[in-house]
């Protein structure tokens, strides 16, 4: 029987019902027939409570022992379950030739996401999408991220390292034979446990550094970050995939912005089995305050947004060579 193509979220107990809108809009958008939409979760109740909501959902168990020896991510809002989906090609081996994993924090803007599957990706492992912060905002954290990731040395002011080809993992495509084949795996466990990496972006670093040089690059219209939807980055590349990154979520009543995702976000878990899961993400354990509206400001400087239109202009993105995507290079500023 021939291999099949699957969407794969990743979600612990915390972040399942939000794991189960994200696969329900996906299920809405999906034209193929080739293509299963599944969520690998610890979480113990949720699988049964969700199959009330849409029985065709699938499933993959993750136990807590399966995270055993593996360090904790710094990031605050990011919890080990997110090293599974490391694990993901492994594990749909022999059912799934292809996947593309998806951080349960995104909003899938329309069906062009599916198209990705057709994508020729030349043997690489992975294809993915550079990270418009790390890559392009200058600060210690990032210079960090990217030097153990990809060996490159900035100076004391980011040189050198502006647009730097370090991806963001919240958008990952699978090629699960080269995944297996190039032992990808086993070099990311290699690095985990030898201790090498210490930093909050832990699985993602770790990715990009197994995978150095040998992942396919697509445009930020399939991860495009929030805080880049009122810039020129969205108007020349209209996106596909809208990622809220950071610490606030669609979740979150503090969360500023014009997206249609609050609403359907709420009037999704109201009729589900959780109707109470935005108040409890939105009860502050001291006061019950809400935290300040975060606006998604733009985080870039002069020198990040010269960097990133340099990179549209001249970076070879697999979908636009394939003719999945159309750049609108009017709209990136000289």
């Amino acid at each position: 029987m021939p291999r099949r193509n699957a969407v794969a979220i990743v979600a612990d107990e915390r972040q399942f019902p939000p794991a189960v809108f994200l696969a329900e809009r996906l299920r809405r958008l999906n034209p193929r027939a080739d293509v299963d939409i599944i969520i690998a979760t610890s979480s113990l109740t949720g699988p049964e409570q969700a199959r009330a909501v849409d029985p065709a959902l699938g499933f993959i168990k993750i136990s807590e022992a399966d995270f055993d020896g593996l360090p904790p991510v710094a990031a605050g809002h990011i919890t080990r379950a997110t090293y599974f989906r490391l694990f993901l090609p492994r594990l749909l081996a022999r059912t799934h030739s292809r996947i593309l994993y998806l951080d349960v924090d995104v909003y899938p803007e329309s069906a062009a996401l599916f198209g990705l599957f057709d994508l020729d990706m030349g043997g690489r492992p992975v294809a993915a999408i550079r990270d418009l912060v790390v890559s392009f905002v200058a600060n210690a954290y990032n210079k960090a991220e990217l030097e153990d990731a990809i060996g490159l040395k900035g100076g004391t002011n980011f040189d050198g390292l502006f647009g730097a080809p370090y991806f963001n993992g919240g958008v990952e495509l699978f090629d699960v034979d080269a995944y297996v084949r190039a032992k990808v795996e086993k070099k990311i466990m290699d690095r985990l446990r030898r201790g090498r990496h210490k930093h909050a972006l832990m699985d993602q670093t770790v990715l990009n550094a197994a995978v150095k040089d040998n992942w396919l690059e697509l445009s930020p219209r399939f991860n495009m970050v929030s805080r880049a939807l009122q810039t020129f980055i969205a108007a020349a590349l209209p996106p596909a995939i809208t990622h809220f990154t950071g610490t606030t979520k669609p979740w979150h009543w503090h969360l500023a912005i014009d997206h249609p995702v609050r609403a359907e976000i709420g009037a999704f878990l109201r009729t589900s089995p959780w109707p109470n899961y935005l108040l409890e993400m939105n009860r502050s354990a001291a006061s019950g305050a809400i935290p300040p509206a975060d606006v998604q400001s733009a985080p870039w400087g002069r020198k990040g947004l010269a960097a990133i239109a340099r990179h549209l202009r001249t970076t070879r993105f697999a979908d636009v060579e394939q003719g999945l995507t159309t750049i609108n290079l009017a709209a990136i500023p000289e």
